[in-house]
C-alpha cells in the first residue's frame, strides 16, 4: 500500500511539473480542464491510500505493543 501511495504522489508531482511547463509555453483550456480533472481523481486516490497506510501503521504498532 505504501508503494502505491508513493507512486500516486510521484504521479501527482510529475503532472504538476508538466502542467507548469505547459502553462509557460501555452496550453489549451481543454487540456487544463483535463489535467485538473485527472488531478482531482488522483488526489482522491491519494487520500484513500493515505488512510490505508495510516490504518496499517496503527495495526503494526498495536501488534508491536502486544508482543512487547
Amino acid at each position: 500500500m505504501a508503494e502505491k501511495l508513493y507512486e500516486l504522489l510521484k504521479k501527482k508531482e510529475d503532472l504538476i511539473d508538466y502542467q507548469e511547463k505547459q502553462l509557460q509555453i501555452g496550453i489549451a483550456v481543454q487540456s487544463i480542464r483535463q489535467h485538473s480533472s485527472f488531478l482531482t481523481n488522483l488526489e482522491k486516490s491519494i487520500s484513500y491510500y493515505q488512510e490505508r497506510v495510516i490504518q496499517a501503521r496503527n495495526r503494526m504498532t498495536w501488534f508491536e505493543q502486544k508482543i512487547s
